[in-house]
């Protein structure tokens, strides 16, 4: 889901970015993006923000796959506009726009995550204000261990830099939940 979202809203980006200077400065554009470069764009940009502890050995040298895939980004870029000119400038806008596209993939999902949420706090709440004390009192009913097998599910595909602040939550009452149980091993 997030990668062919990613490669979508980084097109839309892209395209929208390179719209843009065709239409105020059109010697900038001649050359047509011939490739998804908005796509391309965002993906090096959450690949080098993001693996910063993979290592690739590059000429009996390690260095990290995030630079690698930046460094090679970068000479692409700079072949294809000393190669072309600066018919192909509009190209940099696209890929700026691109840039964005981790980012407001993000954040669209946590707010559907949100949303998603939102109804089920809104049923918990008390339908009258008349609950006794004592009643009110009582502690919240344990759940069961399975309610974070999304949240783990999710960690095995994505890792955990995937995690929500929602989820990170969850995860982590659901940590606190198992370590003061009396009959957990410690």
């Amino acid at each position: 889901g997030w990668l062919l979202s990613t490669y979508a809203v980084g097109n839309l980006l892209g395209g929208g970015g390179f719209l843009i200077v065709a239409r105020l400065n059109p010697p900038l554009a001649i050359f047509p993006l011939m490739m998804p470069i908005g796509a391309l764009a965002a993906w090096a940009w959450w690949g080098w923000r993001n693996l910063r502890t993979d290592t690739v050995l590059v000429f009996s040298q390690a260095v990290r796959a995030g630079d690698l895939i930046a460094i090679i980004a970068a000479v692409y870029i700079g072949m294809t506009i000393l190669g072309r000119g600066f018919g192909t400038v509009a190209w940099l806008a696209a890929i700026g726009c691109g840039i964005a596209a981790p980012a407001l993939v993000d954040a669209i999902n946590e707010w559907r995550e949100g949303r998603a949420e939102a109804p089920a706090r809104v049923a918990r709440r008390p339908a009258t204000r008349s609950i006794s004390r004592e009643r009110s009192e009582q502690p919240a009913p344990e759940t069961r261990d399975d309610d974070i097998d999304d949240v783990l599910a999710k960690i095995s595909r994505e890792g955990m830099d995937a995690l929500t602040d929602a989820e990170r939550a969850r995860l982590e009452a659901a940590r606190q939940r198992k370590l003061h149980r009396p009959d957990s091993p410690r």
